[in-house]
């Protein structure tokens, strides 16, 4: 009797049930976990799902795509290919060459984890749809993660496609599942992405901000950073999910597409987790931002070091 309370307990607390259900349909069959690769939000996401897979009781392997790519499998074997942000021309194109594998060579059933697709019409048109030419699947199950990308994209698929919305698999995750102590936020954390997919025009706090997945070393190390601000904005998705997973006070802005409004709207606005066109920059920042030299000196790497050094240093 414990453990089917235990067991309903776990489930209830769960975020993706539309998954974690069709998991349960396939808990006698072997299942091999795609990852894409990443940084430490896509490895959120492989926890959430790993919770899920487990909750279920199902047995499974883990491979890289690179593995992946160079396997076969038996159609008595579900392939499931974790969900993300990889769907855009920015990044390496891995899931989408995945995608295409998976659906012209496994005879067996495949899952697409719950995922972004861009909102940029040449890349749906000449990479994302080609992967739906081929299909040999016997079942095809396909996952978006806010409704954005699930009507993006509802009207141009084949009807082999199941088409489904279901939260992030990060969200199935708890404040005991990635923390493993009580900590007290010690300051205010502005975790502003610095890479290929951040916002054209965007204010900073450039005497604070810094980018986590660019100065952090581990997972663990990654969790620390945020776990210790008393208070977060940011415009990374996973930095969002952490911190509401964390229970700390959270800020969210625009990333270079519709993706992070999209996920707030359709899971995290309910979490608590406030919406912000900008920071709130002061005077300061306005001369920083007016000033080459300035400017090139508080978004240099020497600098996202120092934050670094002395946030991780702070928080011990």
């Amino acid at each position: 009797m414990y453990s089917e309370w235990r067991q309903n307990n776990l489930e209830s607390g769960l975020m993706s049930t539309d998954l974690y259900e069709l998991l349960k349909v396939y808990k006698d069959k072997k299942f091999v976990l795609v990852e894409p690769g990443g940084n430490a939000g896509d490895l959120l996401i492989y926890k959430g799902f790993h919770k899920l897979i487990h909750l279920a009781g199902i047995d499974y392997t883990t491979v890289t795509h690179d593995e992946y790519m160079k396997a076969a499998y038996s159609p008595d074997t579900v392939v499931y290919l974790h969900g993300g942000g990889g769907y855009i021309p920015v990044w390496s194109g891995t899931p989408a060459l995945a995608l295409q594998k998976s659906l012209s060579q496994h005879k067996g059933v495949v899952i697409n984890g719950p995922t972004t697709i861009v909102d940029d019409s040449e890349y749906i048109s000449k990479t994302f749809l080609p992967c739906f030419k081929s299909n040999v699947t016997s079942r095809f199950v396909l996952y978006t993660r806010e409704k954005t990308s699930y009507f993006l994209i509802k009207d141009l698929l084949p009807a082999f496609v199941d088409l489904r919305v279901d939260h992030d698999t990060a969200l199935n995750l708890t404040k005991e599942d990635v923390l493993n102590k009580e900590i007290k936020g010690k300051y205010r954390l502005f975790a502003i992405r610095n890479d290929k997919e951040m916002p054209q025009s965007l204010p900073y706090d450039y005497l604070n901000w810094m980018d986590p997945v660019l100065v952090t070393k581990s997972f663990d190390e990654w969790v620390s950073i945020h776990a210790h601000a008393r208070e977060l904005f940011t415009n990374r998705t996973h930095s969002t999910i952490l911190g509401s997973i964390l229970q700390i006070p959270t800020k969210m802005m625009a990333n270079g597409y519709h993706k992070n409004r999209s996920i707030w709207e359709y899971s995290l606005k309910d979490r608590g987790v406030v919406w912000l066109d900008e920071l709130p920059c002061g005077m300061i920042n306005k001369v920083i931002e007016s000033r080459g030299r300035l400017k090139k000196f508080f978004t240099s790497s020497k600098y996202r070091s120092f934050r670094k050094n002395l946030l991780v240093n702070y928080s011990m």
